[in-house]
């Protein structure tokens, strides 16, 4: 599958005090913030819409999400269980066909844990954590060449 990983997803429990440090951190004026429904959340075989609060920012050409969740069950409930303290849940490969990088993970037999349109992006999650340590996501976002 072509893309490149940009992406660096973090999830913690609440985010306002982490976005202060990342800011203060790396030398960031601000994060955008802002707080998104997603309809289509797979979560153990469900299909129920969650509600999160997500910063961003860019660093070189990673971009960087912070996530809390505020409503619904998701993935991230798994993740905050297993690691209460939050930290990085998934890398994102940008991809410029997310239909045809969703069928190449499927057909090997990688499972899908939650896809949607997050923030204008058309993203999905799969479950990648036994195999690469960390779960996948794919973006459909066009990338300019450098």
């Amino acid at each position: 599958m072509k893309g490149e990983i940009r992406h660096i997803g973090l999830v913690f429990k609440d985010i306002s005090e982490k976005v202060e440090h990342f800011k203060d951190i790396f030398g960031l004026s601000e994060m955008n913030t802002l707080d998104v429904k997603t309809r289509k959340n797979i979560y153990k075989e469900k299909i129920d819409p969650i509600k999160e609060r997500l910063a961003f920012a860019t660093i070189g050409e990673m971009q960087i999400e912070i996530m809390q969740k505020l409503e619904g069950k998701a993935v991230y409930d798994d993740f905050l269980e297993k690691n209460p303290n939050g930290g990085i849940h998934h890398l994102g490969l940008y991809v410029e066909d997310i239909e045809e990088a969703i069928k190449e993970l499927e057909s090997k037999g990688i499972k899908q844990l939650f896809n949607g349109i997050v923030a204008g992006l058309k993203i999905a999650y799969f479950d990648t954590v036994d195999t690469l340590g960390y779960v996948l996501e794919v973006m459909q976002v066009k990338v300019k060449k450098t």
